[in-house]
């Protein structure tokens, strides 16, 4: 018998060719936490102005004042319709790539007494950071408001900051007089994960981290 006639030889028989579709690839969505960390300092601003009435919704008005000449203002939470002239929180808002540490706080807290010595507003209630991350030594510092007022004093009596330096003599007095009759468990400030478990309650979590 010939190679052409010689009968095919059985086998097992192959498997079918099963073509499959590729998985599905979903794009990578970066946590709230890690988009918040991502704004810029206006953004960021405009974040603190939208979670402030979720901490507190008893607030008669929040306004973002944040800019050039805000005398250390960035969102200014008012507790009656007397505004700046009331009782009223300010929330200091710092997006820096590092975390905040003492000594730019305390920079801001002088603008603050300033600020009130020269009548730009009334001394706030509470005057809290709000940062994506805070140093060891701010954290130490505000945990200890009475050495940390004594502190803040010995180092508003050498202070080369042009906030203080370029107020008259009668007015620096008024500062260090104000600084001494503060309470400074008024300084805190907010934790980031607590910000954002806040913020879920606000219109606006949906529209700034959507599914």
């Amino acid at each position: 018998m010939s190679d052409q006639t010689r009968a095919p030889r059985s086998g097992p028989a192959e498997p079918p060719l099963v073509l499959q579709r590729p998985a599905m690839q979903f794009p990578y969505m970066p946590s709230p936490k890690k988009i918040v960390f991502g704004y810029d300092p206006d953004e960021f601003e405009e974040f603190v102005k939208e979670w402030v009435p979720a901490l507190e919704p008893d607030y008669e008005r929040v306004e973002r004042q944040g800019g050039t000449g805000d005398h250390g203002i960035d969102v200014a939470a008012y507790r009656s319709v007397q505004g700046l002239e009331g009782p009223w929180d300010n929330y200091q808002c710092k997006r820096y790539k590092s975390a905040l540490n003492w000594s730019t706080a305390a920079g801001e807290i002088r603008k603050m007494f300033a600020g009130v010595v020269l009548g730009h507003f009334t001394r706030p209630i509470r005057y809290v950071f709000v940062a994506p991350a805070f140093a060891r030594n701010l954290r130490d510092a505000l945990a200890k408001p009475e050495q940390t007022r004594v502190k803040f004093l010995a180092e508003l009596a050498s202070t080369r900051d042009e906030v203080i330096t370029r107020l008259t003599a009668d007015q620096c007095q008024k500062v260090t007089e104000l600084a001494e009759q503060t309470d400074f468990s008024m300084f805190s400030t907010i934790d980031m994960d607590q910000m954002l478990e806040q913020h879920k309650t606000t219109p606006y979590w949906a529209m700034r981290f959507p599914d």
